[in-house]
């Protein structure tokens, strides 16, 4: 059977603050996650207050059902560029019969 849909393999960050002898330290955690839907989202231009020249670009990535972590606060690498998850996005666990079951938007401001 032939495979109407190919995900791409998106790379998600999480980032913690810890303390090494008093003094705060980021910490990054990366994982690789596979089969994952991107669908570019609206772009829009933010002409008006002090960014003139900058811009909004959005993603809605469709993760797998194998994928179980909670993806608040984290931000996900698509083809080497940085975007962040808005909100908590939660898996849809009825009525889902495709390979993908959690819709997340992701957004960066460029500019």
């Amino acid at each position: 059977m032939m495979q109407l849909f190919k995900g791409e393999t998106v790379t998600v960050v999480r980032r913690s603050k810890t303390y090494v002898d008093g003094y705060p330290e980021t910490r990054e955690d990366a994982e690789t996650v596979e089969n994952v839907l991107v669908h570019p989202g609206a772009t829009s231009d933010l002409g008006e207050g002090t960014r003139t020249n900058g811009s909004f670009v959005g993603y809605t990535l469709c993760f797998p059902k194998t994928y179980e972590r909670s993806l608040r606060g984290a931000s996900v690498i698509i083809d080497g560029r940085g975007y962040e998850v808005i909100g908590d996005p939660r898996p849809c666990l009825d009525n889902c019969p495709t390979p993908w079951n959690r819709n997340v938007e992701v957004s960066a401001c460029e500019g």
